[in-house]
């Protein structure tokens, strides 16, 4: 199974990760494959670029029984940089700060951890959705990470501080993906009752 893709900020690539273990980068126009990025021993549920295209982070089902790893790639040589270490259950979703800096992912352990992307350090451990989560993006300009979770809840959170913001209820179903609007304004929300959901960031 092909869990997650994404595409590079100018559009010229698609990366893709898998069943497989494996992270796939391709040319977007001719599908020529360009690179395979190897290192991870399990599902990878989640990639993302940065904002320039020059690094990928990507979310797995490895590690050690206690701690998931996110992992972070050089785009351009397919290098593993860094391995982030500290989730306790499955990393199912990753992204980007909108500066490049930071890394947020959303775990089965029910937490979102913020990472710097430099340094690997976990700077963050956000609390409150009750199930697990499933997806998280960054919202730019706003300094705030949205994430949506199997509690059937979409939750906003202040990034700096790591306060809980706002929680949109109406739900009926989980919550499994969490998307913007280019300029941040809006959120799109998948679920499991097959509607997708539009709101108001």
């Amino acid at each position: 199974n092909v869990w997650s893709v994404a595409w590079s900020p100018n559009g010229s690539q698609i990366v893709s990760g898998s069943a497989d273990a494996t992270i796939r980068i391709w040319n977007a126009f001719t599908g020529e494959q360009l690179r395979e990025l190897r290192g991870h021993a399990g599902y990878v549920f989640s990639v993302a670029w940065n904002s320039d295209g020059g690094k990928i982070a990507s979310g797995s089902d490895d590690g050690t029984i206690y701690e998931k790893t996110v992992r972070i790639w050089d785009a351009s040589t397919g290098q593993q940089l860094q391995e982030l270490r500290g989730h306790e259950g499955i990393v199912k979703s990753v992204s980007w700060s909108p500066n490049g800096s930071d890394i947020a992912s959303g775990s089965w352990d029910r937490t979102i951890c913020i990472w710097d992307a430099q340094t690997g350090k976990q700077l963050q451990v956000l609390r409150g959705h009750t199930n697990t989560i499933e997806s998280v993006v960054w919202i730019p300009k706003r300094s705030m990470i949205a994430s949506g979770s199997v509690d059937k809840t979409i939750r906003l959170w202040n990034s700096p501080a790591g306060r809980q913001l706002q929680i949109l209820r109406g739900h009926a179903r989980d919550v499994v993906s969490v998307a913007l609007s280019p300029d941040g304004s809006m959120i799109a929300s998948g679920l499991a009752d097959a509607t997708i959901r539009i709101w108001n960031a």
